[in-house]
């Protein structure tokens, strides 16, 4: 008698699926399309210096002008301070009491809702009001994000021109900087930036009849441009607006500030007036080391200008680019150095040394890089042990899941929104 030849288990899900693609002739097409796709996530996927996390924070600046710092503390601080660590999800909150206001650090706890945490704080803040105390002003509430790093700084030095001078044009530099494409925040770092300043003459003040904060209100009421209506003419409108800004030392001089015997006082009468730099808050100084920094020119870098006794720094100031979320670093940090590189010699003098400090651009994109070599590393130690350990055949099936597996999570994330970093 002939044996019974042995019946076969049926393929559970897995096994029809895999046995589909096995005798399918698209397999090697799909195979060579998850390839492609990965290549494409590898290439199009934004890169970054930081982690995308989610970190709650909020500066709370509440004015009170006049006020010494120990009665801003007292009176302002701590009972701000303790209603607002009553916010559900707070983890931690700072406070600076100074003259004239306090700063209060908020920040959440990590992976709670921006949007959420930002409303909870502004419902907090509204229902406390009556914690004011008299002469305190509004507050001002300003989030605070990881994305709120600059990826760029710019640093802006000359031995001919001075803080004044260099604020001024790294003003403009930051003005075009912010034009490229994915651009977000940006901030200048030293230098004397322009102030009209009032230096008010007591003993004049008094035979006016006029005080400080008539002088104050006065400016305030000024600077400003209302539209007040419009009219109708030859079938055109025309807008009419009272008021202008105060531009120069002749508008602030100019203003009227009070009436004694019936005749206008200005205030050119009751203070000088001056237009120049303001007084520093900041410093920042450029000098050159051993080794060097890298300029934005691929000209060959110099260590020393002029004499080997000629003084190494100088006066500078630092331009600070950040990004919007979810943008590349790598290509945004590129679009901004090409766009201070192209205003060298039209706004940006020759004598003006222009240094990039600080690149995150160039750094995620070395760690990316780092990344992605690491893996093909990975992979082909394990075919390798694979193929000594179990043969050629196992070796070989590993060398195309891996990649095809890589290759679709790749992929995934970009769609999901998610960053290399």
């Amino acid at each position: 008698m002939t044996p019974n030849p042995p019946r076969l288990t049926p393929y559970g899900l897995s096994g029809r699926i895999a046995a589909l693609f096995i005798g399918s002739k698209l397999t090697p097409l799909i195979m060579l399309g998850a390839l492609l796709l990965g290549l494409f996530a590898i290439v199009a996927t934004p890169r970054e210096e930081e982690p995308q996390i989610i970190v709650p924070m909020a500066d709370v600046w509440l004015p009170f002008p006049g006020a010494s710092a120990k009665i801003v503390e007292e009176q302002l601080t701590k009972p701000f301070e303790r209603k607002l660590s009553e916010i559900k999800g707070v983890e931690y909150v700072y406070s600076i009491s100074r003259p004239g206001g306090a700063l209060i650090i908020v920040r959440f706890y990590v992976g709670q809702p921006m949007e959420q945490s930002l409303v909870d704080l502004y419902d907090k803040l509204m229902s406390n009001q009556d914690l004011l105390p008299p002469g305190a002003e509004p507050f001002l509430v300003k989030p605070k994000d990881v994305n709120d790093v600059p990826i760029v700084t710019v640093t802006l030095s000359s031995q001919r021109y001075g803080g004044f001078q260099l604020h001024q044009l790294a003003e403009q530099v930051l003005e075009e900087a912010k034009k490229v494409a994915g651009t977000s925040a940006g901030f200048i770092v030293g230098g004397q930036p322009r102030e009209l300043r009032i230096q008010i003459d007591p003993t004049r003040l008094k035979a006016y009849g006029l005080t400080p904060l008539q002088i104050a209100g006065v400016i305030r009421s000024e600077n400003r441009a209302l539209q007040t209506g419009r009219f109708e003419s030859r079938n055109q409108s025309y807008l009419v607006e009272t008021g202008r800004f105060i531009r120069s030392r002749e508008d602030l001089e100019g203003l009227v500030v009070g009436v004694n015997e019936q005749r206008p006082v200005y205030l050119r009468q009751v203070a000088e007036v001056s237009d120049g730099p303001r007084e520093a808050r900041s410093y920042a100084w450029f000098g050159l080391g051993v080794g060097g920094a890298r300029e934005t020119s691929n000209e060959k870098r110099e260590t020393q200008e002029g004499s080997r006794d000629a003084p190494r720094e100088s006066p500078a100031v630092t331009v600070a680019i950040a990004k919007q979320a979810g943008t590349n670093a790598v290509t945004v940090a590129q679009e901004v150095i090409r766009k201070v590189e192209s205003m060298k010699g039209v706004t940006i003098p020759s004598d003006v040394r222009v240094t990039v400090t600080r690149d995150y651009g160039e750094t995620a994109q070395e760690k990316a890089n780092e990344l992605l070599w690491h893996l093909l590393i990975a992979v082909v130690a394990v075919v390798v042990f694979l193929g000594v350990a179990l043969g050629p055949r196992p070796a070989i099936v590993v060398s195309i899941a891996i990649p095809l597996t890589l290759a679709l999570t790749l992929f995934t994330s970009m769609l999901i929104g998610y960053t290399i970093n």
